[in-house]
């Protein structure tokens, strides 16, 4: 399947989805309006009636927040349910939002749901959901950027794209510069950038008496560090290596993705 220039890694009959819905514990929840992930996790809203409300989704509150998110040596997470197993459930993305989203085991850390219209019985459900552990998985991708594009190069590959909005938002903590991206990149350029910035935790800033402190990638192989190619005329953000520290991607649709993230110049 392709959109535009981006060959998407996989192929499929329009006309037959064979998993069109997110499945929580092997069952169908119905018509999921949002989807926005972090380094961490995901964040869901579905639209439900009241039947799979009660029979599948309430019962993930019961131990909502039963979680502890634990960072590793290697820059990544590990996530332990509080709950002695009972917040821990297996949740399955739509055939097409794979790869990008991973099935595999969720923790639940917030639950709220709100009643939409009392006449049909339907339900608005949000779920924050920690996964159990960082991605591992290792994509690849190599484009040139234009002269009019951002060329941002991971360990996995580079990526070109002209959508994007860049700010310099201030000094924080730490006493660092830091820039804020927004872009709209395509499925597999987002599934790149997800899974080649997933050990933020290795990321550091190193305080240094009566000078400017400094950004450290302290993963093996600079795992959060992405090689700028600003766009010719571009004044915002200069040619170079950044500190990935956080990043947001929100689904658009099924073909793009908007991704936010800050990062310090090395």
């Amino acid at each position: 399947m392709t959109e535009g220039n981006t060959v998407f890694p996989w192929t499929f009959d329009a006309t037959f989805d064979p998993n069109p819905n997110w499945l929580l514990d092997g069952e169908p929840i119905p018509r999921a309006t949002d989807e926005t992930a972090t380094q961490e996790g995901v964040s869901l809203t579905f639209r439900v009636t009241t039947s799979v409300l009660e029979n599948r989704l309430r019962p993930l509150k019961a131990d909502e927040g039963k979680v502890a998110v634990l960072p590793t040596d290697d820059g990544g997470f590990v996530s332990v349910d509080r709950a002695n197993g009972d917040n821990s459930f297996q949740f399955r993305p739509p055939t097409t939002r794979e790869p990008l989203r991973e099935r595999g085991t969720y923790h639940v850390d917030r639950y709220e749901e709100s009643l939409v219209s009392q006449d049909v019985g339907e339900w608005t459900v949000e779920l924050e959901l920690s996964k159990a552990d960082n991605r591992t998985d290792s994509p690849s991708l190599s484009q040139s950027p234009a002269a009019d594009e951002w060329g941002f190069t991971t360990r996995f590959g580079t990526i070109a794209t002209g959508r994007v909005d860049a700010e310099l938002v201030g000094t924080g903590e730490g006493g660092v510069e830091r820039y804020e991206l927004i872009t709209r990149l395509t499925f597999e350029q987002a599934h790149v950038f997800e899974a080649a910035l997933s050990l933020l935790n290795g990321t550091r800033i190193r305080e240094r008496p009566d000078t400017t402190n400094v950004v450290e990638d302290a993963t093996s192989g600079d795992a959060n560090t992405l090689t700028v190619d600003a766009p010719d005329g571009q004044s915002t953000v200069a040619d170079g290596d950044y500190v990935v520290t956080e990043w947001t991607s929100e689904r658009l649709n099924d073909a793009y993705q908007s991704l936010e993230w800050v990062m310090i110049e090395v």
